[in-house]
């Protein structure tokens, strides 16, 4: 069974394609899961992370796909969009990969459907099922927007993990993101899967007053078991990694994927019990 995580925030900036990236690159190159991360995103930061990460393991590599993600919809066709990031015998990382002319994806449904709001995403999910169907895990990265794309991705997800910076900013964004997925996606739109993994905790400088008052708000406000046990501290080598794509050779290298290895590890065990609590029930 394919299991969906969708990455989301409303506010921009906050590690969101960071962890998206992380996680889809950690399950098929250490847990050797056969992964797809989908990018929505017109800004494609995600694309661009995974591109490079793609060059970083082979230089000769085709970082082309035979069509834009907004020309495959157009096609109906996903897999015109996809380029294959990394495989060998036991791991596959593919990329559905976007650019800028994904930005009229909502006025291209608009169109298509002028009447009926669910109708348009209820298409997007139609076109995502027999391509998702191939992988045992596929991570979405979302703009940092309420919009149809983001709708689209949420209703067809499995699971939702809220990115939040601990900064006051990031974790209002994080409240208003959490209440319009019960309230329109959950409770509007009838979003037949999603529920929540948890809030994962990102960008923490551990010598900032304000910072670790924001962190005690967010563990007060949603409380402990909703927060993910390892929270990422700024590192350099992320952020190196937003422009050069993931390296795997030197010790900072090392250490950074060891922090997402950990997170993605809490992300399995509490995919595991969430199975094992519906099968008794």
């Amino acid at each position: 069974m394919t299991e969906i995580l969708c990455v989301g925030n409303l506010k921009g900036g906050v590690g969101k394609t960071t962890t998206a990236t992380q996680l889809a690159f950690n399950l098929a190159y250490k847990r050797h899961l056969k992964t797809l991360l989908v990018d929505l995103d017109p800004q494609s930061n995600s694309s661009t992370i995974l591109l490079n990460t793609k060059l970083n393991f082979d230089k000769k590599g085709n970082t082309h796909a035979k069509a834009s993600l907004m020309r495959a919809v157009q096609d109906e066709d996903l897999s015109e969009a996809l380029v294959n990031i990394y495989s060998n015998l036991l791991d596959q990382l593919d990329l559905l990969a976007s650019s800028s002319d994904f930005y009229a994806f909502p006025r291209y449904l608009e169109k298509k459907f002028p009447d009926n709001y669910e109708k348009r995403i209820h298409y997007f999910k139609q076109l995502t099922d027999t391509l998702f169907n191939k992988y045992d895990f596929v991570v979405i990265d979302t703009p940092p927007t309420i919009s149809v794309i983001t709708d689209c991705a949420l209703y067809l997800s499995d699971w939702i993990l809220v990115v939040s910076q601990t900064q006051q900013s990031s974790y209002d964004g994080a409240l208003t993101y959490l209440k319009y997925l019960q309230n329109d996606v959950i409770d509007g739109l009838k979003a037949p899967k999603l529920d929540s993994i948890g809030i994962l905790l990102v960008m923490l400088d551990k010598k900032s007053s304000l910072d670790q008052a924001v962190l005690q708000d967010i563990k007060n406000k949603f409380g402990k078991e909703n927060i993910l046990p390892t929270v990422i501290h700024n590192m350099n080598r992320l952020k190196r990694w937003g422009r050069t794509g993931i390296t795997d050779k030197g010790y900072f290298d090392k250490q950074a994927l060891k922090v997402y290895d950990d997170v993605t590890s809490e992300i399995l065990e509490r995919i595991k019990q969430n199975e094992q609590l519906t099968s008794q029930q």
